[in-house]
């Protein structure tokens, strides 16, 4: 799975969503990810900790959102939000804990096994979103 990790653009809003040391676990169980050139700034995080850790850092917010399976932002906005196809609707649907994460690296999901762990009534907490994938 390709993991994309655009820049947050809400004002005031400094975080990553994903750090360097998330960067490395995701490429060391296999996934490719994508970071939008100074995605880190805010978080004192430059573009080379990235690449050290595996990532490739990409020019802009669209060509994250064209290359990945799944994005992941701190935050979503409505200028973010216009830029997503409909291939990336699991965007900001849920918080997840690191537990699961973890399984779903072990067991090397892709797409429609987050969406079968989000759709089951069980693990409707983790959502933010309420609808269906």
């Amino acid at each position: 799975m390709k993991v994309g990790v655009p820049t947050e653009i809400k004002t005031d809003e400094y975080r990553v969503a994903l750090t360097p040391s998330g960067v490395r676990e995701l490429v060391e169980h296999g996934h490719e990810v994508v970071v939008q050139a100074g995605a880190g700034e805010g978080s004192a995080i430059s573009d080379a900790d990235y690449e050290a850790q595996g990532a490739r850092v990409l020019p802009d917010a669209p060509s994250v959102f064209a290359e990945a399976d799944m994005t992941n932002l701190a935050r979503m906005n409505r200028e973010q939000a216009e830029h997503e196809s409909a291939r990336h609707a699991t965007t900001t649907i849920a918080r997840v804990p690191f537990t699961v994460w973890e399984r779903a690296f072990h067991e090397n999901w892709d797409q429609n096994d987050w969406n079968k762990f989000l759709n089951d009534p069980d693990n409707r907490d983790y959502r933010v979103w309420g609808g269906r994938l």
